[in-house]
C-alpha cells in the first residue's frame, strides 16, 4: 500500500468537487489547496502521536540501531555528526502537492521541486515554493506507515546492521489512515463552505426578475 492519498478518491467529496468545478475552475483548486493542508497537518500530528522503542545513533561513522525499553516518538531523525537532524522528523517530509494543471491533490508522495499556484477567491494570487520529495525518502514514509518496503527502500549503516534487518516483519503506525479519518468532517465542510460561496456569487451575478402576483 502506497503511503499517500489522492483526494479525489474521496467518495463523499467527489460530486460536490465536480460542481464546484463546473461552476468555477479557480474555486475547486482553491478548495483542494485547503483541503489538502488539513489533511497534511492531521497526519503529521498522528505520525507525532505514534511511538516505538527503538533507537539509532552514528558512531565512528557507522550507523548503530538498537531496541530500548521506553517508548520514543515515531519518525525522529539523527544527524551523522550527532545530535537531531533537519528536519528533526520524517513527519515533515509529508507533504501536500498539486500540479498547477491539476485538480488532484496528492499528500505523503513524492514529487519534485514546485512552484505551486496559490487561489484566493477562485483566483491566482501568488505562488509557494514547494521542495521536493524524493521517492526514496517517500518509500521510507510508507515503510513506517504500512510496513511495507517498496524497491525505492534503502538502509543507511553497516553492512553488519543491515543484515540483522534483512527478514524484518515491519510494524505498520497507518499514520495516513488515521490523519485522513480525522480529516473528513474538516475537508467537507471545506468543500461545502467553496460551494455555497461560488453558488451565492453566482446567483448575485445572474439577472433575476421579479414579478407581483396578486391573488383575490
Amino acid at each position: 500500500m502506497s503511503t499517500s492519498i489522492k483526494l479525489n478518491i474521496f467518495d463523499g467529496v467527489t460530486p460536490m468537487l465536480d460542481e464546484i468545478v463546473k461552476l468555477n475552475y479557480g474555486s475547486a483548486r482553491e478548495a483542494l489547496s485547503i483541503a489538502g493542508d488539513i489533511l497534511r497537518k492531521n497526519a503529521r500530528n498522528e505520525m507525532k502521536r505514534s511511538s516505538h522503542h527503538w533507537e539509532q545513533e552514528w558512531v565512528n561513522g557507522k550507523h548503530r540501531i538498537w531496541k530500548r525499553k521506553d517508548l520514543r516518538e515515531l519518525g525522529l531523525r539523527k544527524s551523522s555528526k550527532g545530535g537531531m537532524a533537519n528536519p528533526d522528523s520524517m513527519s515533515n517530509f509529508i507533504t501536500s502537492y498539486m500540479g498547477n494543471k491539476s485538480t488532484t491533490v496528492v499528500v505523503g508522495g513524492a514529487h519534485r521541486d514546485a512552484n505551486m499556484v496559490m487561489y484566493r477567491d477562485g483566483k491566482p494570487s501568488g505562488s509557494i515554493k514547494l521542495k521536493g520529495i524524493s521517492k526514496a525518502t517517500q518509500a521510507i514514509l510508507n515503510k513506517l506507515n504500512s510496513g511495507e518496503i517498496n524497491e525505492y527502500y534503502t538502509r543507511n549503516g553497516s553492512d553488519a546492521s543491515a543484515q540483522r534487518f534483512s527478514n524484518a516483519r515491519y510494524v505498520g503506525y497507518k499514520f495516513m489512515e488515521k490523519g485522513y479519518a480525522s480529516s473528513k468532517s474538516a475537508i467537507e465542510d471545506a468543500m461545502t463552505n467553496t460551494y455555497s460561496k461560488i453558488l451565492g456569487r453566482a446567483v448575485d451575478r445572474a439577472n433575476v426578475h421579479v414579478r407581483e402576483v396578486k391573488f383575490a
